[in-house]
């Protein structure tokens, strides 16, 4: 993942410090379907396994948005294989969805206070 500023309406550029923002994201397993909070501090996306097969949502977090992202968490209420998180404007709640069976998933969500 890289970290881009709109530079118009149809326009975004590559930002020279994308690698460093995202440094705590980005590993060796696949990272995709990523979802920032309002504020741009919350950063939330999945990760899949590479060893396992396993996929997992992560939150990654900063103290503005000019830092880098820092400490990760994973999501341990969105448990089994999840997928796309949605953060609600509010940030209060996440939405996802998981595999409940063979090709089968529905979508979930987990609450904060």
């Amino acid at each position: 993942m890289a970290v881009a500023a709109k530079t118009s309406t149809t326009t975004f550029s590559k930002l020279a410090n994308s690698n460093t923002f995202m440094s705590k994201v980005n590993n060796g397993d696949l990272n995709y379907a990523p979802d920032i909070s309002p504020d741009g501090l919350e950063f939330f996306f999945t990760r899949a396994s590479a060893s396992t097969g396993q996929a997992d949502i992560y939150r990654a977090t900063r103290t503005s948005t000019t830092t880098a992202f820092s400490t990760l968490q994973l999501i341990t209420a969105a448990d089994g294989f999840v997928e796309g998180p949605s953060l609600t404007s509010d940030t209060k709640r996440l939405y996802y969805h998981k595999q409940t069976g063979t090709n089968t998933y529905a979508i979930y969500t987990v609450t904060r206070p």
